[in-house]
């Protein structure tokens, strides 16, 4: 008999060069102990044992093809839509990808705006479901308090977390909330001032979040 595909999670990362938001997001979820050792700790570990660092988009498409593959997690800059690779080149693009790719698959962009149009077609075009932000997700002061800034990072993580662990996508949003919750109560109860402004921009970000679910099949 042959032994039934293990299923995986596809781990990607697109940081700009010299642009300090995402190079501190992709070296967050990379580090010793971080999203990506616990994605490999749950049902649905990292395809391959690693992330792909500024992928190319044959290379993504080829590894979303993988039947092991059911979850894409990235993070990098966005547009209503497109999700960047690098200041000049997209990695996925509203009409510029292959459909075929994110059919059936969950996809997770941790990146601004990506919801208010490029979810919306990814979901269209067969993708399961979609999480990501219908605005800018800020961080601000994430120079001078990395502290507060990974709460923000831990806070989206929560959403691959509980995919990775098998949850639905409604389960996984539910975890979501309570991690955003969370972190806005560890700020704003913390003693540093200038934190329960940057309690402000957190549920502000939430308030962005967006889960896009595919409808079901209608049934005659």
């Amino acid at each position: 008999m042959t032994p039934a595909t293990k299923e995986t999670t596809l781990c990607a990362d697109c940081p700009f060069d010299g642009d300090g938001i995402t190079q501190l997001i992709s070296s967050s979820r990379t580090a010793a102990g971080g999203l990506y050792d616990v994605i490999n700790s749950r049902r649905y570990p990292v395809f391959g044992g690693q992330a792909f660092k500024n992928p190319s988009q044959a290379n993504l498409e080829h590894v979303l093809h993988d039947p092991s593959v059911v979850i894409l997690t990235a993070s990098g800059h966005g547009t209503p839509g497109t999700f960047a690779r690098s200041k000049s080149e997209d990695l996925l693009q509203v009409g510029n990808y292959d459909t075929t790719a994110v059919k059936d698959k969950i996809i997770h962009l941790f990146a601004c705006s990506t919801a208010q149009s490029l979810g919306r077609d990814l979901v269209g075009n067969g993708c399961l479901a979609f999480f990501g932000y219908n605005a800018e997700f800020n961080f601000d002061r994430y120079e001078q308090d990395p502290y507060a800034a990974g709460i923000f990072i831990d806070c989206d993580s929560a959403i691959d977390i509980a995919l990775a662990s098998g949850a639905t996508p409604q389960d996984a949003y539910h975890q979501a909330s309570i991690a955003f919750t969370q972190g806005f109560s560890r700020l704003k109860n913390d003693p540093d001032p200038e934190r329960a402004r940057l309690a402000k921009i957190l549920s502000e970000d939430f308030a962005a979040l967006q889960m896009i679910l595919r409808p079901p099949p209608f049934v005659t």
